[in-house]
């Protein structure tokens, strides 16, 4: 269930590339798989990526919107899934970081004719459901309790399947420096080290300094 993947070097490093791959044990019906950057070689390039994608203006973007004083992408994952059997378990990524950090949830492949992905719980105890649609991201910070809807692709054509990109972003202070990193992913890259998360503060994103941005090749 976990294993961790030697990719070679990547085309712009002459370093080793690893990346870590887990199918979570407790889901026992529940065929995703997590794949998060092994080493710092591996998200370093994954950020370059972003970059060249123009994911810089979509941390400018939030980081304006929200008043942030910076941000930094302090964990970044690829989940793929074709089948649920049973509800996934509700959980929030975050938990008191101040409304200074979310998980951006950004679909890259999607079944078409797809029933709602997401289920949200609400204040009121109500469950929501939510479609995911091409070129939009869904955000969820504090207390965001969500989980993955039953669902299964496997008997359609073509073997089919949903992937998605998970980009944790984050305006780092003293005060969230242990509430605004994911806890989950140990064997992947960076580990929860609330010092280290603290010293990447404002390393992707300064409202007053332009040189602030995410690593290009």
């Amino acid at each position: 269930r976990k294993v961790t993947v030697g990719g070679g070097n990547a085309a712009s490093t002459s370093k080793q590339v690893d990346w870590y791959v887990e199918r979570p044990g407790e889901y026992d019906r529940f065929d995703m798989l997590f794949m998060v950057p092994a080493n710092e070689t591996a998200h370093v390039e994954f950020l370059k990526a972003m970059s060249a994608a123009g994911f810089d203006a979509v941390i400018d973007a939030v980081g304006r919107h929200f008043g942030w004083d910076g941000a930094v992408c302090t964990h970044i994952s690829l989940l793929a899934l074709s089948s649920a059997g049973r509800h996934a378990i509700s959980h929030a990524d975050f938990h008191d970081s101040g409304g200074k950090a979310f998980n951006l949830l950004i679909p890259m492949v999607l079944v078409d004719g797809s029933e709602p992905e997401l289920l949200i719980d609400g204040d009121d105890q109500i469950r929501g459901q939510l479609k995911y649609q091409p070129n939009e991201a869904v955000m969820v910070g504090d207390h965001a309790m969500h989980a993955t809807k039953i669902i299964d692709y496997r008997d359609l054509p073509g073997k089919q399947f949903r992937f998605f990109c998970g980009i944790y972003l984050g305006d780092i202070h003293e005060e969230n420096k242990e509430t605004a990193m994911p806890f989950y992913y140990k064997d992947g890259y960076p580990h929860h080290d609330p010092a280290l998360t603290l010293s990447n503060a404002g390393k992707h994103w300064n409202p007053n300094d332009t040189t602030k941005k995410l690593p290009t090749w």
